[in-house]
């Protein structure tokens, strides 16, 4: 990977933008704040954004893209259906990420599961906060911290296979 080259990818559908279902190219949902701000961050410290959609497939459908991409601020950024060797990373909300060279998933929150693109304030003060006892996973939305992940865990697979929680 060329470093002067590197890029940040970012899903439209369902992480830069609410999505529930296909409704035309030109339906796009409202923006995710969140992730609109993560964005607008990463580009006003000089990173490459390119916006990863499977709508750019199809060459008309990308026009709408632009479109709201321009409505939000974020005009300069290339649309595209494809990775790359200079690709840092991958924000997407369909992804399941996996250990390199070994096909493993990811599914225990460790440091492992940090992204490698560059933390916004919000997610560095989260981060940052009790550092020994914190970890930046989340299951069904509740923070874990060491003393509760084994209980978080049992609870959340335990839902997941319908196993009785004590």
């Amino acid at each position: 990977m060329d470093k002067n080259k590197a890029w940040i990818g970012v899903d439209l559908d369902g992480t830069l933008a609410y999505h529930n279902k296909f409704r035309g190219a030109d339906h796009i949902g409202k923006p995710i704040p969140i992730m609109l701000y993560r964005v607008r961050k990463w580009v006003e410290k000089g990173y490459t954004i390119k916006i990863v959609t499977a709508r750019a497939s199809e060459p008309e459908h990308i026009p709408p893209v632009k479109a709201w991409l321009k409505k939000y601020g974020l005009e300069e950024l290339e649309v595209t259906s494809s990775k790359d060797y200079d690709m840092l990373e991958l924000w997407d909300d369909r992804a399941v990420r996996v250990m390199a060279n070994t096909g493993n998933p990811i599914i225990y929150p460790s440091v492992l599961g940090l992204p490698r693109a560059p933390l916004v304030e919000f997610d560095e003060v989260y981060l940052n906060k009790n550092k020994s006892k914190r970890t930046p996973a989340y299951i069904k939305g509740e923070k874990l911290t060491a003393e509760k992940m084994p209980n978080a865990f049992q609870r959340f697979f335990g839902k997941l296979f319908g196993k009785k929680q004590d």
